[in-house]
């Protein structure tokens, strides 16, 4: 009894910390943005995108632009900085 006790207690140990750890980080890793958005979507700028003008300009003259970029990169995602491209890419 004594041995099935040892194994068991560090194994229930191991599946509670990792039941909770995931949890925990996620709700540490909270977007460390402005809390700006372009306007007409819901991507938020970074800190530096929200402090540089000629970005903020750029994102605002294309929202389609701005939104497909979110969808590529996901949840999460925030505007760091945007460059026209000569070619209309």
């Amino acid at each position: 009894m004594r041995t099935l006790i040892r194994f068991i207690a560090p194994a229930a140990a191991l599946v509670s910390v990792l039941a909770v750890t995931p949890q925990a980080m996620a709700a540490d890793h909270a977007p460390s943005g402005s809390g700006m958005r372009v306007p007409g979507t819901s991507v938020a700028f970074s800190e530096n995108g929200a402090r540089d003008a000629r970005t903020r300009a750029i994102a605002a003259e294309n929202p389609a632009a701005v939104r497909a970029t979110a969808t590529l990169c996901g949840s999460g995602y925030e505007l760091e900085a945007a460059e026209q491209l000569p070619d209309a890419r």
